[in-house]
């Protein structure tokens, strides 16, 4: 026992070994070109994508591992939902497979791996990869910042603060948001270095140029601050003076930023994917997906893959069942009542709640850049989900 629990120790945290050197050095290898208006990096090197792979191989190790060791204690729902995710991807990579190299099945954007970003919830019910991520996420969230501060300045020293597309520094921001999400419903504590980071990730946000990230790491402060003790009259007028302080500073200091995020107000930048998409493909196109190659004009792209809706994203390319197995879990998991967790347990469920709906605004398309994987990302966002299914399914099953 004791071996099997040291090995998914060492292997979560190869696995994080990995995915932080696949993030870095997709970032960091490439160039800017300028096209129109805008600025757009272009990766140059294929490091990041050959540690991906390894970060994806790592992945499957330790979903094999949890599964054999913990799939006595799921219950009837889950074992189904784990093992027909299985079947599928089988079955849709070895259709895949006939047209595809395995580099392209297995370890780019679209592979068929996405299929099984739900059956991920399975590292959440192994104790070892918990507390090891407990102890290093806050690390990573600070190297992440690090990085994202590091990339923008190295960008406006050398172009100006312009507009930008497809910004490295834009790329490395969702990882760190997940991060601090991870951070923020497992660890209460309240110390100077999270407020740091919470008043960094804000100013963050607002460089990205993004509303819905502005908005979001918003309602996130506001979260944080609302939870610490004493009168909770007090502590709602206290937080929204502290944003609205906060947000005018930032306006000070970095006006031509502001100014453009102001500019796009409430655009719609969204509905005319779904005009465009549904001219070509309908809802019944939908229920098995088109497959790894399927896409559609936009953008000026004959064949563009991506979708701002992650769900969207599945349901074109892998079908249904995907979506369905992950909404079944999460609200299983986040509906679940206080009363059947113990100790700590019930401060993750009650912070897990309040975060998941800006996770959900997320996958819905509403902020820039996010995207479900079989990667960093999801792998935290699956990891909170099988600690709440873990922590009532333990219960049930010593009972």
């Amino acid at each position: 026992m004791k071996i099997r629990t040291t090995y998914n120790k060492i292997l979560i945290k190869t696995y994080l070994v990995c995915a932080i050197f696949s993030i870095f050095f997709y970032n960091i290898l490439g160039s800017w070109e300028s096209r129109y208006n805008y600025y757009s990096f272009v990766n140059l090197g294929r490091q990041g994508i050959l540690f991906y792979s390894l970060s994806v191989v790592i992945l499957f190790i330790l979903i094999f591992r949890c599964f054999l060791k913990y799939f006595n204690q799921f219950n009837s729902t889950l074992k189904f939902i784990f093992i027909s995710l299985f079947i599928y991807f089988v079955v849709y990579t070895i259709v895949t497979l006939s047209n595809n190299s395995i580099q392209i099945t297995l370890f780019e954007n679209v592979s068929t791996t996405v299929i099984l970003f739900p059956a991920l919830f399975v590292l959440g019910f192994d104790d070892d990869i918990w507390e090891s991520l407990n102890k290093i996420i806050p690390y990573i969230t600070i190297f992440l910042l690090i990085l994202f501060y590091c990339l923008v300045f190295m960008f406006w020293s050398s172009h100006g603060i312009v507009q930008t597309m497809n910004a490295n520094y834009k790329q490395i921001f969702i990882y760190l948001i997940t991060s601090v999400w991870f951070w923020v419903i497992i660890d209460n504590k309240k110390n100077k270095t999270k407020n740091i980071v919470l008043i960094m990730l804000l100013l963050a946000s607002i460089i990205t140029t993004s509303r819905s990230w502005v908005l979001q790491i918003c309602i996130l402060l506001f979260i944080y601050l609302f939870n610490k003790r004493g009168n909770k009259f007090i502590r709602i007028i206290l937080a929204i003076i502290f944003m609205v302080i906060l947000l005018i500073t930032i306006s000070f200091i970095f006006p031509d930023i502001t100014e453009n995020l102001l500019d796009r107000g409430f655009e719609d930048t969204r509905s005319g994917q779904y005009l465009i998409f549904f001219s070509s493909y309908s809802w019944d196109d939908l229920i098995f997906g088109q497959g790894l190659n399927a896409g559609y004009s936009y953008l000026g792209n004959a064949n563009y893959s991506y979708f701002d809706n992650q769900f969207m994203f599945i349901l074109f390319h892998y079908g249904l069942f995907p979506v369905i197995a992950f909404l079944i879990m999460t609200i299983k998991a986040l509906f679940l009542k206080k009363s059947k967790f113990l100790g700590n347990m019930r401060y993750i469920l009650q912070r897990a709640r309040c975060v998941f709906p800006l996770i959900f605004l997320a996958y819905l398309g509403l902020s820039t850049y996010y995207q479900i994987k079989f990667d960093y990302n999801t792998v935290l966002i699956m990891i909170i989900i099988g600690r709440l299914l873990k922590n009532y399914s333990q219960r049930r099953y010593k009972e």
